[in-house]
């Protein structure tokens, strides 16, 4: 990964490994790793981009953890407000599996990714840094039921 970004043009700091433990619920533990790059601090404007190999993905990624009483499916969009959205977008496009980038208009680009958009805008009136996710739904019943029970 750290080459990759070398010859993007990126800035990656040592690579290092984590760990931490896991109860499996069955009275049986594992130690679950990932393998983590990430940019100096401050490389892309809004973010602090960090690349996360999981080196035990059937520890993580397990059917049973990935279902919610409200139906989420997933993050699907997130909105970040960065001084100069055109030298932004060129600063992930680097950093990223860009599928496409999309000029919106003056103050704003798009950066689709395979399941994920980002924009960039340049809005005055907030703060610097992420402003908005957007979560994705199988159900808006099931949002509606899952909020009015509290879960």
């Amino acid at each position: 990964m750290r080459d990759a970004l070398i010859a993007h043009g990126l800035t990656p700091q040592p690579t290092f490994d984590l760990s931490r433990p896991l109860d499996l619920g069955n009275g049986k533990m594992a130690d679950v790793k990932f393998r983590v790059t990430t940019l100096k601090p401050n490389s892309i404007p809004g973010s602090d981009v960090f690349y996360c190999q999981h080196i035990t993905p059937e520890l993580v990624w397990r059917p049973e953890w990935q279902t919610h009483t409200n139906g989420c499916i997933g993050m699907t969009r997130l909105s970040i407000n960065v001084n100069d959205p055109k030298a932004a977008s060129e600063l992930y496009l680097r950093a990223m599996d860009v599928v496409k980038l999309e000029n919106t208009e003056a103050n704003a680009c798009i950066i689709h990714l395979s399941n994920f958009q980002i924009t960039l805008v340049h809005e005055t009136e907030k703060p610097l840094g992420m402003f908005k996710l957007v979560f994705g739904t199988d159900s808006l019943e099931k949002v509606s039921d899952a909020l009015t029970q509290g879960g």
